[in-house]
């Protein structure tokens, strides 16, 4: 059906095959291939950049901005990008493949980036000595037409997987959503929820 997916389907069909009976004994009955390994190798591969890519910019954040409060504001973009991109995935009906974790893997660098240049233009309002409600107002402001201009220009780079064909349509177009899709909910993120943490 349209709600199993890959990794309980091989675990149910594992279970179906060590409950067997009635086979002759010279039957042997082997995995030959299981594409969950894949999937979960996937799935691994995103929690790993995620949170490599969580803890350096934190850590970075934390030693030259010395804020926590900014730390956790940027340290949600990654997480709420991806939550929102699964959403918006889940909504049109699109289906969690190797390709679309792959670049939800592969954006989650660029992900961070929108949120680091709005707390950066918000801690430069405040080191000019304006008070916290007017810095993050003017911060977030400021920045909100490069930080989308930068967002669109990346996203850019994925429009040529429209032009493409047969099956690297098929598989392309799911990492370029993904990707799109990503990147447009962390621009905003960044000009909404990094402004109002801070």
């Amino acid at each position: 059906g349209g709600d199993t997916n890959t990794i309980a389907v091989v675990n149910g069909i594992r279970k179906a095959v060590d409950s067997l009976f009635g086979l002759p004994e010279q039957l042997k009955v082997n995995v030959v291939f299981d594409q969950s390994t894949f999937v979960k190798q996937s799935i691994e591969t995103l929690l790993h950049e995620g949170a490599i890519g969580l803890s350096i910019t934190a850590l970075m954040i934390l030693i030259f901005l010395g804020s926590l409060r900014a730390t956790v504001a940027v340290c949600l973009s990654i997480p709420l990008s991806a939550f929102a991109t699964f959403l918006m995935l889940g909504a049109g009906g699109a289906t969690l493949n190797t390709m679309v974790l792959g670049g939800l893997a592969l954006v989650f660098s660029r992900v961070i980036d929108n949120s680091v240049v709005v707390l950066e233009n918000i801690f430069r309002h405040l080191e000019r000595g304006e008070t916290l409600v007017a810095a993050s107002e003017k911060g977030g402001q400021e920045v909100t037409l490069p930080v989308l201009a930068a967002t669109l220009t990346t996203a850019v780079v994925f429009l040529p997987v429209v032009f493409l064909y047969g099956v690297s349509k098929f598989l392309f177009t799911a990492l370029a959503v993904a990707v799109v899709l990503a990147l447009f909910a962390s621009y905003f993120i960044a000009v909404t929820l990094v402004p109002l943490f801070c």
